[in-house]
């Protein structure tokens, strides 16, 4: 039982180191798609270590496909965040799998706003 605990905690830390988080929460500068991908762009400049094949003009751009129900929803969530000026967390893939130059996104989180309602 111990030991499965050790492995377990030894796999989530090297999946954390892995990935690259963009730590802070920035809302939507440009979306746009082109052949099944997402291609965005958040307000604040990327502030995580860039992999080495992402190209100069074009590393302010994250990435995701379209092609799965995953990337469907990740779109989704994008459109809401981009139409009401939610914030977004980046978690990188740390590669250009998806288009040459363009850094892949490994999750996306959004950041709602709720307002607080008033019961009468």
């Amino acid at each position: 039982m111990r030991i499965n605990l050790i492995f377990a905690v030894l796999v989530c830390w090297l999946l954390l180191g892995i990935t690259n988080v963009y730590a802070n929460s920035s809302p939507l500068k440009a979306l746009y798609i082109q052949d099944g991908i997402v291609f965005f762009t958040l307000q604040e400049e990327k502030e995580n270590q860039l992999p080495e094949c992402v190209q100069e003009d074009v590393s302010q751009f994250w990435t995701f496909s379209l092609e799965s129900a995953g990337g469907k929803a990740q779109y989704s969530s994008l459109i809401i965040a981009l139409q009401n000026g939610y914030s977004a967390t980046i978690v990188s893939a740390n590669d250009c799998a998806l288009a040459p130059g363009y850094e892949r996104l490994n999750r996306v989180e959004i950041h709602y706003q709720y307002s607080q309602v008033t019961q009468w």
